[in-house]
């Protein structure tokens, strides 16, 4: 597998950065009141206190939430963030997104990020009332230093969407630098394994989800219902899972356009197939009821669905081999 230049055409990089204030700290009078009244050894257990109350940090961190599911439905992941000594983040975390679903991943993001700022001046605009709260709310336990300026507070809010293009590596002549021809290829070799790395990273990925969503459908198809409780053995897949096996079949077919793998063709050959079968049985309650009532369609449709997490393997192989290597 090598990737091909139309991944640079087709395909940009996302991230999304939230920056937000912390909402809870550590209060050691209360942690060494809670050690001492429960004989908790020393270092075992803390006692925290809300700053922000909960109803303003859910409404604040719910649209990140779901804008960062938006963008893992839309993408594969490309560059994990790393960390330092400190635990501290040192950089970003990316994610691949096909051309095509920009233009539906963008508006959405934007529409989150409407919802995040609404609930952010909210806070603001309320900052005073929560610093009164506080003082009466935590008793002695109340510290001022734990509550910063109202302009200060808004500075620790911040919500950073990118795009980047993918520049495609091609030799010496991407380097423009004064050096040795022999350091000048060592870059540039180290560059391309890196970017080989990212790619073998999303493949690995998509083939992972391919594999937990096979392995997971196949175990539904052990129905065998308590009959004094039809919930209890009740596994059969409804609707959410068919709509997942269309999303995941559209991105993984995306992908194949522009790394051309053989593995992952093969897959997408069969989940089609396995897509038009449950399709042309009809809705999702129609499906359920002729696996309900057919053991051998049950069987059958296991067979089939681990047909598909088996051929997705050797693409998950390869990543595993070169993460390592």
């Amino acid at each position: 597998m090598s990737a091909k230049p139309k991944i640079f055409e087709n395909a940009s990089l996302v991230s999304l950065e939230v920056k937000l204030f912390g909402a809870t700290r550590t209060n050691r009078q209360l942690t060494k009141q809670l050690i001492e009244r429960n004989s908790i050894k020393q270092g075992r257990a803390r006692a925290t206190i809300d700053i922000i109350p909960k109803e303003y940090e859910r409404n604040i961190r719910k649209p990140v939430t779901d804008a960062r599911r938006m963008i893992k439905q839309y993408t594969v992941p490309w560059l994990d963030s790393s960390t330092n000594s400190n635990q501290s983040k040192t950089g970003k975390q990316w994610y691949l997104c096909m051309a095509k679903h920009l233009p539906l991943l963008d508006p959405e993001v934007s529409k989150f990020r409407m919802q995040w700022e609404d609930q952010t001046r909210h806070l603001f605009s309320s900052w005073s009332t929560v610093l009164k709260d506080a003082s009466v709310d935590l008793g002695n336990a109340y510290d001022p230093r734990n509550y910063p300026p109202l302009d200060q507070l808004k500075e620790a809010y911040d919500w950073d969407f990118q795009l980047k293009a993918i520049y495609e590596i091609t030799g010496s002549d991407d380097v423009r630098l004064n050096a040795s021809d022999e350091w000048v290829e060592r870059c540039v070799e180290g560059a391309r394994r890196e970017q080989n790395r990212r790619i073998s990273n999303a493949i690995g990925s998509m083939a992972q989800q391919v594999k937990d969503f096979a392995e997971d459908v196949a175990e539904r198809m052990d129905y065998n219902p308590d009959p004094n409780d039809g919930r209890k053995g009740n596994t059969l897949p409804k609707a959410p899972t068919w709509k997942e096996l269309s999303r995941l079949t559209d991105t993984l077919e995306d992908m194949n356009e522009m790394f051309e793998d053989d593995a992952l063709s093969s897959t997408v050959s069969k989940m089609r197939d396995f897509e038009d079968r449950v399709r042309n049985i009809g809705s999702a309650n129609a499906v359920r009821d002729v696996l309900k009532e057919d053991q051998g369609e049950r069987e059958s449709f296991k067979e089939s669905i681990d047909d598909i997490g088996k051929s997705v393997l050797p693409a998950l192989d390869r990543f595993d081999d070169l993460m390592s290597s």
